[in-house]
């Protein structure tokens, strides 16, 4: 499992391309019939981060050998999915960023996931959106309802798109890996120029220049 701040201690010393050199994180066993659910719980052990505030990305290979995380994280409902299922699960690499499943090629190889941090603000929130984030809410229990919330982060839409940032410093020549934004697809970079400035602590730079790695 990745963390933000395994990507933040990497990206300029370890790698600069890639996102994450895998081989450098520690790898956990789990056993293989354990559902994401009581995978979750134990993390909550390990960590203290609670269910509700723990959001999952699969990595997917690309075919410039590097890795980045799906376009949607993992949802309520994979949480009684067993890990093994979870790991021989394919995505697409390409035409649509991990979008689509594919069923060839099995991976036997570690499950490879990406660990975000909900904020506390966002995850009050979920209970005010709940039924716009999952569009048959209403049809929950609230038992049910009353789970979601406890266990599960809030949910993104298709709409979302997750970048992931990095920053180059001119002055120092040091890369450095921000953290991500969730954002509208249609966002513009000058909408968003603002957040990645105040990421980056240059909000006096008068420009900022851009360039995506895919």
């Amino acid at each position: 499992m990745t963390t933000v701040a395994e990507m933040k201690s990497q990206v300029g010393s370890d790698i600069f391309f890639d996102l994450v050199d895998q081989d450098l994180i520690t790898t956990e066993r789990t056993p293989k019939e354990r559902t994401f659910a009581e995978y979750k719980q134990s993390v909550f052990a390990r960590t203290g981060v609670p269910p509700n505030r723990q959001r999952y990305w699969k990595f997917v290979n690309r075919q410039n050998n590097t890795r980045r995380p799906v376009v949607l994280p993992l949802s309520f409902l994979d949480e009684d999915t067993t890990i093994e299922m979870l790991r021989d699960q394919k995505y697409a690499s390409s035409g649509g960023g991990g979008r689509q499943l594919r069923n060839e090629h099995v991976n036997h190889g570690p499950l490879k996931l990406l660990l975000e941090v909900v904020s506390l603000e966002e995850s009050v929130a979920h209970a005010e959106t709940l039924e716009d984030d999952y569009m048959d809410a209403r049809a929950f229990s609230k038992h049910e309802r009353a789970l979601i919330l406890k266990t599960v982060a809030p949910a993104l839409r298709e709409t979302n798109v997750n970048i992931h940032l990095k920053f180059y410093d001119p002055r120092n020549e040091t890369l450095a890996y921000l953290g991500s934004l969730t954002v509208h697809m249609d966002s513009t970079v000058d909408s968003l120029a603002d957040k990645i400035r105040h990421l980056a602590g240059v909000r006096a730079f008068p420009i900022l220049l851009t360039h995506s790695t895919d």
